[in-house]
C-alpha cells in the first residue's frame, strides 16, 4: 500500500514538473514505473524550453498526401532476433530545426554503406532545399514524406562543397550528387525489421520533456509535456526495441544513440505516413558510374563474298524499360563498313539508325536515343564491308549506356513495383541421390534484395538441399529447403542480395525416390522486394 501510494505522489508531482525537470525526481518516476531507463545530466537538459523546441524540426503532418505511397507490409518472418546495419557515425544538427535533414541522409548514407559505397551529402544543402520547396524547410522543420522525396526528386551536392552551418545559408545551386530511385513505407514492426535489411530507417517520434535527461537504457516516456516531434534513424533493433542514430552530437544519450521501447508512448515510427527507408537506389556495384550503366559486348560475325554482314544480337531484359545510346566500333578487318541498324521488340514498333563511312577501330555512336524494352530486345546490324583485303569474319564491341537511371520509366516487366525473374536449370542425381547445383549468374545492373523460390520439375521424389548465393568480397549467403516434393513450390526464409555483377549459386543436398544417376530440371525464381 506504501509503495502504491509513493508512485502516485510521484507521478502527481511528475506531472507538474517542467521541461528542465529535477533528474533526482525523474529518476524516482522511472524506477518507480519500471520503465528501465536512466536519467542524467546531458547536452540538452539545461536548454531553455525555446531552445530546445528549436531542435525538434519535424512538423507535425504529412507533406504532400496526394503522394503518399501505399503502406508496404513484408509478411516474411524476421531472419535475426538482434540486428544492426551499417551506418554512419553521429552528427550534431545544433540548434537548428533540421533533424529532418540528419534522419534522411543517415538512412541514405547508411543504404550506400550497405553497399560497399561511402557517401557524405550536405545536409545545409537538404534545408536549404527544402525551405526553396516549402512550406517551412531550413531551421523551421519539414516532414518525412517530403523529406524523402527531396532525395529522389531533387538530390543534393557533397557535404564538401556546402558544409553545414546550423543556420539558414544558401548553397548557391550546387549540382546535386545525391539522389534516391525511390522510397517505400510502413507502420508495421516486422515489416520495419524486415526493411532494415536494406539500410537504416527513417522515422519519427513524439519527444517528451523527459527525453532530454535520457542517459542509457531503453527508453520509455513516464513523465513531463510533449515538446514537439524529431526525425532520426533506427540502425538496429533486439528483443526489446529498436536502436536509434540521433543528431544530438556524442554528448547526449548512449554516445549519441538511444534505444527505445516497442511500445514507448512517443507514437515512435507509426506518426505521419510511418517508418520509410530507401529502395530502388541505382547505384553501388561496379557496373554503375555516375548514376549511369555501360554494358559492352564483343560479338564475331561473318562477312559474305559480295562484302555483306548480318550481325544479330538478341538479349532478354527481365527488369523495366530503360533509354539508351548505341554505339558500335569495328575491331577488324580494316576497311570501312556502310549500314543500317534496327532494335526490334514483341509489340513495339522498329527502332532504326543509319551508319556511314565507318572506320575500323572508330566508335560510332547512333544519333538518336533507343528504347531497350523489358522482355527480350534484338539488335540487327546489316551493313556493307569495303576493304583491301577480302575478309571473311571481323569483330566488333557494340556498347549501350544509359541516361539517368533516377529517372527510369517503368514496363510492362514490373508487377506491383516488383521484378520477377524465372531461369530453368539442369541438374544431374549422383547414383547415391547427391545433387550438386553450382551456376554463375550475371546481375549487369545494381544491387537488389530478393525472395528466392524453388520448383522441382522433375524427376519425382523428395528433395532436402541446403542453398547459398556468394560474390567476391561479399558474405555468402544461406537457406534450407527440406522435404520438397517435385512440383512444390519451396520459398526460402528470409531475403536475399542478388549483388550487382556475377553471383554464384549453389545448391547440394539429396534426392529421394526411384531416379537415381538420371539428370533433374528445376526452376528458380527471384522477386525483389522493391
Amino acid at each position: 500500500m506504501n509503495k502504491i501510494i509513493t508512485l502516485a505522489l510521484i507521478l502527481v508531482c511528475g506531472l507538474s514538473l517542467n521541461a528542465q525537470m529535477d533528474v533526482r525526481q525523474l529518476q524516482e518516476i522511472i524506477d518507480a514505473t519500471g520503465a528501465g531507463w536512466t536519467a542524467g545530466e546531458t547536452s540538452v537538459s539545461r536548454m531553455s524550453d525555446e531552445d530546445f523546441q528549436n531542435m525538434l524540426g519535424l512538423l507535425p503532418s504529412i507533406g504532400d498526401l496526394s503522394n503518399l505511397p501505399e503502406e508496404t507490409i513484408i509478411d516474411t518472418p524476421v531472419r535475426e532476433e538482434r540486428a544492426e546495419v551499417p551506418h554512419t557515425g553521429i552528427k550534431n544538427q545544433g540548434q537548428c530545426g533540421s533533424c529532418y535533414a540528419f534522419g534522411a541522409i543517415a538512412a541514405y548514407e547508411g543504404w550506400n554503406l550497405l553497399h560497399g559505397k561511402t557517401t557524405d551529402p550536405s545536409e545545409q544543402d537538404f534545408m536549404m532545399k527544402a525551405k526553396q520547396i516549402g512550406p517551412s524547410g531550413g531551421c523551421s522543420g519539414w516532414y518525412l514524406d517530403s523529406s524523402m522525396n527531396l532525395l529522389k526528386n531533387n538530390g543534393v551536392c557533397n557535404e564538401s562543397e556546402c558544409s553545414y552551418k546550423a543556420y539558414e545559408s544558401s548553397c548557391n545551386g550546387k549540382a546535386p550528387s545525391h539522389r534516391i530511385g525511390g522510397w517505400q513505407r510502413t507502420t508495421n514492426i516486422n515489416t520495419v525489421k524486415n526493411a532494415l535489411s536494406n539500410g537504416p530507417v527513417y522515422v519519427g517520434f513524439a519527444v517528451y520533456s523527459d527525453f532530454r535527461n535520457y542517459t542509457g537504457g531503453y527508453y520509455q516516456h513516464v513523465s513531463g509535456s510533449l515538446q514537439g516531434y524529431h526525425a532520426v534513424a533506427i540502425v538496429g533493433y533486439d528483443e526489446q526495441g529498436w536502436k536509434v542514430k540521433n543528431s544530438w552530437g556524442t554528448g547526449w544519450g548512449e554516445n549519441g544513440y538511444f534505444r527505445i521501447k516497442y511500445q514507448s508512448g512517443c507514437e515512435f515510427g507509426t506518426c505521419f505516413g510511418g517508418s520509410y527507408w530507401v529502395a530502388g537506389r541505382p547505384e553501388g556495384t561496379e557496373n554503375v558510374e555516375n548514376n549511369r550503366l555501360e554494358i559492352e559486348k564483343e560479338v564475331e560475325f561473318p562477312i559474305n563474298e559480295d562484302g555483306t554482314i548480318s550481325v544479330n544480337i538478341t538479349k532478354d531484359n527481365p527488369l523495366w524499360t530503360l533509354k539508351v545510346e548505341v554505339s558500335f566500333t569495328i575491331l577488324e578487318p580494316a576497311g570501312s563498313f556502310d549500314g543500317n541498324f534496327v532494335i526490334k521488340a514483341a509489340g513495339k514498333g522498329d527502332q532504326t539508325g543509319e551508319m556511314k563511312n565507318v572506320q575500323t577501330g572508330q566508335k560510332y555512336t547512333l544519333p538518336r536515343k533507343y528504347t531497350i524494352y523489358g522482355g527480350t530486345n534484338t539488335g540487327i546490324l546489316t551493313a556493307k564491308y569495303t576493304g583491301a583485303t577480302k575478309a571473311t569474319k571481323g569483330r566488333l564491341i557494340a556498347k549501350i549506356k544509359t541516361n539517368d537511371l533516377a529517372t527510369m520509366e517503368s514496363t510492362s516487366s514490373l508487377e506491383t513495383g516488383r521484378v520477377e525473374i524465372e531461369k530453368e536449370i539442369k541438374f544431374m542425381i549422383g547414383a547415391d541421390g547427391a545433387i550438386n547445383v553450382d551456376k554463375v549468374v550475371e546481375n549487369p545492373l545494381w544491387d537488389m534484395k530478393v525472395k528466392v523460390e524453388f520448383t522441382v520439375l522433375n524427376p519425382e521424389g523428395t528433395y532436402d538441399a541446403k542453398f547459398s548465393i556468394s560474390k567476391p568480397g561479399k558474405a555468402t549467403q544461406t537457406g534450407e529447403v527440406k522435404g520438397a516434393k517435385a512440383g512444390q513450390k519451396s520459398q526460402l526464409s528470409g531475403t536475399f542480395n542478388a549483388w550487382g555483377g556475377k553471383n554464384t549459386i549453389k545448391l547440394t543436398g539429396k534426392y529421394t525416390g526411384p531416379k537415381n544417376g538420371t539428370e533433374g530440371t528445376l526452376m528458380i525464381k527471384l522477386t525483389t522486394i522493391d
